[in-house]
């Protein structure tokens, strides 16, 4: 994905970008749940098993 934007990700923006990973996958478990979507719920916990390892 990040062919061509110059400059390998550092590891501090590689940890940065996890995050941001981890904080969608959170808040879109929420929002999903609160908004009765279970398709978009499912989306958001294949986010959080993939930081976790899993597949």
């Amino acid at each position: 994905f990040f062919t061509g934007y110059g400059a390998p990700l550092t590891d501090r923006q590689q940890a940065q970008l996890q995050i941001i990973h981890m904080h969608q996958g959170v808040s879109g478990v929420v929002w999903s749940r609160e908004h009765n979507d279970a398709g978009f719920e499912r989306e958001n916990h294949a986010i959080l098993d993939r930081l976790r390892g899993g597949e």
